[in-house]
C-alpha cells in the first residue's frame, strides 16, 4: 500500500492511497459536520442535508441525474451521517475515476436546497425516523445515548419528525458555509491510482472557494459520569431489548476495544456464552465501542427474554464482567481477543471503501495518519496486566449508565 498526503491550494487536504491489485476505485468525502455541530431545536439537519444534496446540484440539476452519472459507469454512490462527521463516497471501476470526484464535488459545493426539495424530502426522513422508532433494538441505543452523554452526542443522529419539520433551505446553506470548510473537508482515494489523480483532486476540489476554518465550536463532553444511570421504558415489545456501558477517555481507546471483545465480541465471548449457550436467554448480545473527538465509549447490547428476573440476571452478569475481570480473565481469552481484532481488521481492508474509512476517519479526527500496520501493532502490545489495569482505572473513572425496553412493568 502507497500512501501520500496532498494539501490542495484551497487547503482542503486528501490522502492518495495506492493499491494497485484493485480493478475498482472509492472516492470519499468526509466532512466534520455530524449531528453534534446541531443545535437542540434543529436537531436531525446533518443527516438531512446528507439526504437533501441528492436532490439536485448546480451541474446535476434533478436527483435522476445524479443516480444516472454514476450507474451509467457501473458505480455505486452513497452517503452516511455519524455524531461527528457526513461522508459522500463513489465506488467504481478505476478509469472512472474523474466521473466520480466530478460528481462527489457537485454534490459538496453546488448543491441547490431548493424549498421544493426540503418540503419533499420532509416526508421522507420522517419515514426513516418512523422505521427506526419502530425498532426497539435500534430505539434503545438511542435512549442510552441520552442518559450517558452530557453534550450533543445525546442528540439522535436523525434528528425527530418535530425538528426536521421546521427545517428550511437557508438552514441549510447555513450550516454547509459554516462546516463545510477547506480544514474540515478530508478527500480519500483508493484504488489503481496513475498520477493524474492529483489533477484531478486539485480541478474538482482544490478550486473550489470556500472559508478556510469552520465557524462553530463543539461543546465537549466535560465529565466521565452519565446524565443518568438508568432508564427504563415500557414499551409493548416481546422481547427486552438493553444497553449498558460506560464512557472511555481517548488514551484507552485500544484497550477498551481489545476489553470489548473478551466480553461481548464473538460467539466465545462471556456474553455469548454465557447468555445464549448456557442459558437460552438472548439471540443478539454484542459489545463494542465507539470514539469521537474528545471521548469514547464501550457499550453492551442485548435483547433478552422479557421478563424482570432473567433481565436483572442479566444485568447482573454484565456487571460481574467488568467488576471480576481480572479474576475471569485468561491468557486464552487475551489472545482470541488480540486476533479476532485483527482478524476483522485484516479482513475488511480487502474492500477500498472499508480501507478508505478505516485511514480517513481516523484522519479526519485525530488530523495524522493511522495506518491499519499502526493499529495492529498497539493490538499486539496489549498484556494481560496493562488490560486489567485499564478496566479497574476505568471502573474508578466513569460510572454505568443502562437503557432498557420492556413490557414487564416491574422493572420501571
Amino acid at each position: 500500500m502507497n500512501l501520500r498526503r496532498l494539501k490542495l491550494s484551497n487547503g482542503i487536504e486528501s490522502l492518495i492511497i495506492n493499491r494497485n491489485t484493485l480493478p475498482s476505485v472509492t472516492c470519499l468525502v468526509l466532512v466534520r459536520a455530524g449531528s453534534r455541530y446541531e443545535t437542540k431545536q434543529k436537531n436531525g439537519l446533518a443527516h438531512f442535508l446528507e439526504h437533501l444534496v441528492f436532490k439536485g446540484t448546480k451541474k446535476y440539476i434533478k436527483a435522476k441525474d445524479i443516480s444516472f452519472s454514476i450507474e451509467k459507469i457501473g458505480g455505486y454512490i452513497n452517503a452516511f451521517t455519524s455524531n461527528s462527521y457526513t461522508g459522500f463516497y463513489v465506488k467504481a471501476q478505476s478509469k472512472y475515476i474523474e466521473n466520480s470526484l466530478d460528481v462527489l464535488s457537485s454534490l459538496i459545493f453546488e448543491p441547490l436546497f431548493r424549498q421544493s426539495d426540503v418540503e419533499l424530502e420532509k416526508g421522507v426522513v420522517c419515514e426513516e425516523i418512523r422505521m427506526y422508532n419502530d425498532m426497539p433494538q435500534y430505539k434503545v441505543g438511542h435512549i442510552f445515548d441520552e442518559i450517558l452523554f452530557r453534550s450533543s452526542l445525546a442528540y439522535p443522529i436523525l434528528g425527530s419528525e418535530k425538528t426536521v419539520s421546521i427545517l428550511k433551505p437557508e438552514d441549510f446553506f447555513n450550516f454547509t458555509t459554516s462546516l463545510y470548510t477547506a480544514d474540515a473537508i478530508k478527500v480519500i482515494v483508493v484504488g489503481s491510482l496513475d498520477e493524474s489523480i492529483e489533477d484531478y483532486l486539485n480541478k474538482y476540489f482544490g478550486s473550489r472557494e470556500i472559508n478556510k476554518v469552520q465557524s462553530k465550536s463543539l461543546r465537549l463532553e466535560k465529565s466521565l459520569y452519565p446524565r443518568q444511570d438508568k432508564k427504563v421504558v415500557i414499551d409493548k415489545v416481546q422481547q427486552a431489548h438493553l444497553v449498558f456501558g460506560l464512557k472511555v477517555t481517548l488514551g484507552y481507546e485500544v484497550l477498551a476495544r481489545v476489553l470489548s471483545v473478551v466480553i461481548g465480541g464473538g460467539m466465545a465471548s462471556w456474553l455469548f456464552q454465557y447468555l445464549r449457550e448456557q442459558n437460552g436467554w438472548a439471540y443478539y448480545v454484542n459489545s463494542e465501542t465507539e470514539f469521537f473527538d474528545d471521548i469514547g465509549a464501550l457499550y453492551v447490547r442485548a435483547g433478552v427474554v422479557n421478563k424482570s428476573a432473567i433481565v436483572n440476571n442479566v444485568l447482573d452478569y454484565i456487571k460481574d464482567c467488568f467488576y471480576s475481570f481480572e479474576k475471569k480473565l485468561t491468557s486464552d481469552d487475551l489472545l482470541r481477543a488480540k486476533e479476532y481484532l485483527k482478524g476483522n481488521i485484516l479482513l475488511s481492508l480487502e474492500d477500498s471503501f472499508n480501507l478508505a474509512y478505516f485511514i480517513g476517519k481516523r484522519f479526519l479526527l485525530k488530523d495524522k495518519i493511522v495506518t491499519p500496520k499502526d493499529v495492529l501493532a498497539e493490538i499486539d502490545k496489549v498484556s494481560k496486566q496493562d488490560l486489567t489495569q485499564a478496566v479497574q482505572q476505568l471502573l474508578d473513572m466513569s460510572k454505568f449508565a443502562t437503557a432498557v425496553i420492556t413490557s414487564d412493568k416491574s422493572l420501571a
